[in-house]
């Protein structure tokens, strides 16, 4: 039997895909066809070696959206504490249907991820706070988020920040001040900058 399965778009015109003999009977076809996120309509015809001929039913198929990679990710320190900080992060991916996103969280210069937590387009996911940090006078932290939607290469954004001072010694809070103890948020400042 010879068959020939075709394709066209609404209101376009047939378009042969693919066609040639067969004993089985039946037949897979991959289709592969010029537009993403395309309604196309497809048919078989089929003739037999005796030169009768048929034509199956119009069949429609809509095509995907082509992957479109994660972007726009930006990260920062939701909470902090004297020995803690939270780190969120929030990517986009314009795909339909959805997908879900995949970020990794790497503490300073680590190629281990501290947490993975997974989330939707233009939503925050928050990580485990990272413990243990010492507060504000001794450093600045950095952190590296990656994210990816599984489909393509991952994207990073970096951030840094420090943990708050306790007010011990009052000397944590860079910013000049004339008063004898000022307490700003939940740092102290000092009298001597």
């Amino acid at each position: 039997m010879h068959y020939k399965f075709e394709y066209k778009e609404e209101g376009g015109n047939w378009q042969t895909g693919t066609q040639g003999n067969d004993t089985n009977g039946s037949k897979t076809v991959t289709f592969n066809v010029p537009k993403d996120n395309t309604t196309y309509k497809i048919r078989v015809t089929i003739t037999d070696g005796a030169g009768n001929t048929g034509t199956s039913s119009e069949v429609s198929i809509k095509t995907q959206l082509a992957n479109t990679p994660p972007y726009n990710l930006t990260t920062n320190c939701s909470s902090k504490t004297t020995t803690s900080m939270t780190i969120q992060a929030r990517a986009y991916d314009d795909d339909s249907p959805a997908q879900t996103l995949t970020y990794k969280l790497y503490w300073g210069g680590s190629t281990t991820a501290m947490d993975t937590k997974t989330g939707t387009s233009g939503n925050y996911v928050t990580f485990t706070p990272k413990t243990g940090l010492a507060e504000y006078t001794t450093q600045t932290y950095s952190w590296r988020v990656e994210v990816t939607d599984s489909k393509s290469n991952p994207i990073s954004a970096t951030g840094k920040d420090r943990t708050y001072c306790s007010g011990t010694g009052l000397t944590c809070y860079p910013v000049k001040t004339t008063c004898s103890s000022c307490f700003r948020g939940t740092s102290w400042l000092p009298n001597s900058w």
